[in-house]
């Protein structure tokens, strides 16, 4: 019994249902493929959700500013930035709560841009980040020593528009 649980859990978890919100669709960029999304065909544009992985290893949900908010069911691709290696040559901010200095360091990240139908990897490319700046806050429990640059909605756009404005 248990093992009949068991392959109904990863059938389910690797062909899913789509989430009732689009920062939800992470699981995309661990192969997870919904077969109720929306297939990558027809006229552009081809909405697109986005997820960069932070100095902790956690997948932040990057929405870039192609088009409007793209509303879960209407997604037709994920796109995934890993961190690749980084450069400590970035600034540092300051903190006064807690007190501390926190470098920034320059990251390089590999993207892989899936289409969440299918799980097929579309395109793959590397970016290094140009946003540098502090951040107001650091997230409670924050312990990794260092932070890393992100990638700017503006490289968003232009690393991804091949995909999501060309015609199908």
């Amino acid at each position: 019994m248990a093992l009949v649980v068991g392959v109904v859990w990863l059938v389910d978890w690797f062909r899913g249902r789509l989430p009732g919100e689009s920062y939800d669709l992470d699981p995309a960029c661990a192969g997870k493929v919904y077969d109720d999304a929306a297939p990558y065909t027809g006229a552009a544009p081809h909405p697109v959700v986005a997820f960069s992985e932070n100095e902790a290893g956690v997948l932040d949900f990057e929405w870039p500013l192609i088009t409007e908010r793209p509303v879960t069911d209407d997604v037709q691709l994920v796109a995934c930035a890993r961190l690749a290696s980084e450069e400590p040559s970035g600034p540092t901010c300051g903190y006064h709560a807690p007190a501390m200095q926190v470098p920034i360091v320059v990251a390089t990240y590999q993207v892989t841009v899936y289409e969440l139908r299918t799980g097929r990897a579309m395109r793959t490319f590397t970016l290094q980040g140009k946003d540098t700046e502090c951040p107001s806050f650091l997230y409670e429990g924050f312990d990794e020593g260092r932070l890393v640059s992100r990638l700017t909605d503006e490289q968003w756009r232009k690393a991804l528009a091949p995909l999501v404005d060309e015609n199908r």
